[in-house]
């Protein structure tokens, strides 16, 4: 079949130069167009969405709180060790978009608390591209010492744009010893 003949029966999507007819739902940034158009690439700064090459969405995501473990995973209270009267853990978040190589700070230290509400204080959201959240997002939540800190949890999650459009959601579980961090998330 030739371009031609598909651009007279693909009334849902766009025509490839092999008359291929590729409906809304199947299109990608590589094959994107108008019904009874055919099929381009969308450049690199943009993806394809509702028969068009358009800006790629940027997010903001921010992390609102989470609960920490009262103790270590070894048991140890989070600060002094097992010494009596020992603090509470002091939370922090820290993400990076996968294929970053560093992590942003987009919490504040939270002081001696196991449920850090990070919605009170200055933060930072990690920031993105539609396209670059795709693929995925991992947040490690810390203990901030003076000297070192222990990690609370890790966690990766994919952010497919059905996730981020959803506004935000709480995530269970976060490694060991973080659970029901919630995250928001709001489109730029």
């Amino acid at each position: 079949m030739d371009d031609q003949a598909c651009l007279a029966y693909c009334t849902n999507g766009c025509c490839t130069e092999l008359g291929q007819c590729i409906e809304s739902v199947e299109q990608s940034d590589d094959q994107c167009g108008q019904p009874g158009s055919i099929c381009k690439g969308c450049p690199d700064e943009q993806k394809c969405s509702q028969w068009a090459c358009r800006d790629d969405p940027v997010w903001e995501i921010y992390v609102d709180a989470c609960v920490v473990a009262v103790r270590q995973s070894s048991g140890e209270q989070w600060d002094g060790g097992n010494v009596p009267g020992a603090g509470e853990p002091d939370p922090m978040v820290e993400a990076k978009i996968e294929g970053d190589f560093f992590f942003s700070t987009i919490g504040p230290t939270i002081e001696d608390t196991t449920t850090p509400d990070f919605t009170a204080t200055q933060r930072r959201p990690l920031v993105g591209t539609e396209n670059a959240l795709r693929k995925g997002v991992t947040f490690r939540i810390w203990d901030a010492d003076l000297l070192f800190g222990n990690l609370i949890g890790e966690c990766t999650l994919q952010m497919p744009p059905e996730r981020l459009s959803g506004g935000g959601e709480t995530i269970a579980r976060c490694g060991q010893n973080a659970t029901n961090m919630h995250l928001r998330y709001s489109r730029r």
